[in-house]
């Protein structure tokens, strides 16, 4: 039980390394004053990029070799990371930092999850798997507001402080405990496709940065187009190298069975809903609506608050029922969520009567999809493989979050005219999406269990 708390604790702790960072930007442009909102822009991309870069051989390392050892590496970089951001004397040192972040997180998500399976029988993986996903919310509740008091108190620089003081004390409380870890049978003969991985973390980074910074340089310069298309040319590599290689660091096997191919999709569509409205609840309250950091971190708490909750009551239903209705009424709540503010939003300010009814549904919507999808993913997946089919699936939502971000500020428009004009355009695009999550569930995942 200590040993799944900590894994819980650990995932908890991702949330901040993205919110405290967005939040303390207009803070961390004052310091380098300097510098261009382009460069420092870095620091919030760099992030994502590498997460989702090196998550499959964050995966691949936590199921070949010691779930634990692993752990703590990640986690000492990840404390290493933020301890160099924090304290960054440059605009250089501090991007630095928050890509070696992304390292130690790429290597956290997956052992993580493979220490928390472990600790249980297999027939209870999917409350276990539905329970650790909830985790994020749930952190991501806490961390505007963590984030605010201490930008509103210290400064920027205690934010990664806080961070780095956090993940070490996460790793030195599992250090010294004896953990059990997955049997995995007879050591492997074949060695690692190593050339597999370098393609595959490359096309998966290419892909990512060419989505993230599509924004900034724009979808048809040269920067853009070049980037996208090494990783198009990469990526048919990969999977031919994959497919036949004894021990590649994907197994695209995985794909072949139906509840993971399908709850893979299905977390595309969702992953885009729900990490683009992140973005545009505090563009509203802030700039139109004039309220504090604090005031927005304390608005936008109600959602992960409700979706936490939520996605632990769900997983009890899943485990008798099934995940297909699950995923269907939760899409459809996120749809309806954005529908709404579609409706209800306008100039005056009014949380209760337009703001609040979205957040609570997004929170509903959330709470049936966010945790569930992804044990939907794994039900029929072998448990010595967890990390990687894990590490595959979460590779997945980094890039559908930085893909729905891009598209979410292509929606919003240069802010010529009136402002609401783009976000009605930003929440029918997500409520879109959102449907076509209903519609992938609602007509390839299995009605029950394999």
């Amino acid at each position: 039980m200590l040993v799944f708390a900590i894994s819980l604790a650990a995932m908890a702790l991702m949330p901040l390394a993205v919110t405290g960072t967005n939040l303390a930007f207009p803070e961390i442009e004052r310091s380098f004053d300097g510098s261009t909102r382009a460069v420092l822009s870095w620091a919030l991309s760099g992030y994502s990029i590498a997460i989702a870069a090196f998550q499959l051989l964050g995966g691949q390392l936590s199921d070949r070799f010691d779930a634990k050892r692993m752990f703590l590496i990640g986690l000492g970089v990840f404390a290493v990371a933020s301890a160099i951001a924090g304290g960054a004397p440059n605009e250089g040192i501090l991007i630095a930092g928050r890509a070696l972040q992304g390292v130690g997180g790429a290597l956290i998500v997956p052992s993580s999850l493979v220490l928390a399976t472990a600790q249980y029988s297999q027939d209870r993986h999917p409350m276990v798997i539905g329970v650790w996903t909830a985790s994020f919310p749930i952190g991501a509740a806490a961390a505007p507001s963590v984030a605010a008091v201490l930008l509103e108190y210290a400064s920027w620089r205690w934010v990664f402080f806080a961070t780095a003081i956090a993940a070490a004390s996460v790793a030195l409380s599992i250090a010294p405990l004896r953990v059990r870890l997955p049997d995995r049978g007879p050591a492997p003969t074949e060695r690692t496709d190593y050339l597999g991985a370098a393609l595959g973390t490359a096309a998966v980074g290419l892909l990512t940065l060419g989505i993230v910074q599509a924004t900034s340089w724009g979808w048809t310069s040269l920067r853009t187009v070049g980037v996208l298309a090494c990783s198009a040319l990469l990526v048919p590599i990969f999977v031919r190298r994959s497919l036949a290689h004894p021990r590649p660091l994907m197994n695209l096997r995985l794909f072949q069975t139906r509840s993971y191919s399908t709850a893979n999709i299905s977390n595309v569509f969702i992953s885009i809903a729900g990490m683009a409205a992140w973005l545009v609840w505090p563009l509203i309250m802030s700039n139109e609506w004039s309220y504090s950091q604090i005031r927005v971190g304390l608005a936008i708490t109600p959602t992960p608050i409700i979706a936490g909750t939520v996605s632990i009551l769900s997983m009890r239903w899943a485990r008798r029922h099934g995940y297909r209705i699950l995923l269907l009424a939760g899409s459809v709540l996120l749809a309806l969520a954005n529908i709404w503010y579609v409706v209800a939003l306008e100039a005056d300010p009014d949380y209760l009567g337009a703001m609040l009814p979205g957040l609570v549904l997004y929170g509903l919507g959330m709470g049936l999809t966010f945790a569930p999808v992804n044990a939907a993913a794994l039900v029929d997946v072998r448990a010595e493989a967890y990390g990687q089919a894990n590490a595959g699936f979460s590779t997945g939502r980094f890039i559908a979050g930085a893909l729905g971000i891009a598209a979410t500020i292509a929606a919003l428009g240069n802010g010529d005219g009136n402002p609401f004009d783009g976000y009605d355009r930003a929440f029918t695009l997500l409520a879109a999406i959102s449907m076509l999550s209903a519609l992938t569930v609602g007509i390839f995942y299995p009605r029950r269990r394999a």
